[in-house]
């Protein structure tokens, strides 16, 4: 794992892994999204989730935010915005 990411209620995180960045259910720890990246993200990369979970925000060499859903069906890949 290369980054992480919590919400400030909990209740997202986000992770950031070669070649993926995963949104999972904080609480169940279940996984909600596996997103492919664009292009290769290195190690000193930043990770950050909204204050109102509306989007992930990544830094690594270029600078991607992700807007999300207002809500995830677990289980379900939630249709992902990506803008550069």
């Amino acid at each position: 794992m290369l980054a992480a990411a919590l919400s400030t209620d909990g209740s997202l995180a986000a992770t950031l892994e070669t070649g993926s960045l995963k949104l999972w259910q904080a609480d169940k720890g279940s996984l909600l999204a596996d997103i492919p990246l664009p292009e290769a993200v290195d190690a000193q990369a930043l990770l950050t989730l909204s204050p109102d979970n509306k989007r992930v925000i990544l830094l690594s060499g270029s600078f991607w935010v992700w807007d999300l859903p207002s809500d995830f069906t677990e289980g379900e890949p939630p249709d992902v915005a990506m803008t550069t």
